[in-house]
């Protein structure tokens, strides 16, 4: 597997084949992505990057952005950047809590709608 690392402020950056990350377990039921974000990836590419750490074995495994993901694989992507997670001890579940909070307040599908609109 081709990876790219690079450290940007503290944080560690990765190209890889979305192809080769591991989906965790508790990845949410409707994590599949809808014709509209593939079609959006396909044009743009991924514009936030999914984090990702490594397990014990070796394998990158998704934490969060797992349409994105998704998306990318079904657009044909053979690379995109992912955010590398470095875990910490005893920090298992703060940052997926923060971004199943997020997802509740978005939605179904992702879309946030702040002004209530149809």
């Amino acid at each position: 597997m081709n990876t790219t690392t690079t450290a940007v402020g503290g944080l560690e950056l990765a190209t890889i084949e979305p192809a080769n990350l591991t989906v965790r377990d508790q990845a949410r039921e409707d994590a599949t992505p809808d014709d509209e974000l593939i079609a959006s990836v396909r044009a743009h590419g991924i514009l936030q990057p999914p984090l990702v750490e490594i397990n014990g074995d070796g394998e990158w495994v998704i934490v969060v952005g797992h349409r994105r993901v998704g998306a990318a694989i079904a657009a044909g992507l053979t690379e995109i950047t992912v955010l590398v997670r470095r875990r910490l001890p005893g920090d298992e579940g703060a940052i997926t809590l923060g971004y199943t909070f997020q997802q509740r307040v978005a939605g179904p599908g992702g879309r946030s709608n702040p002004f209530g609109e149809e």
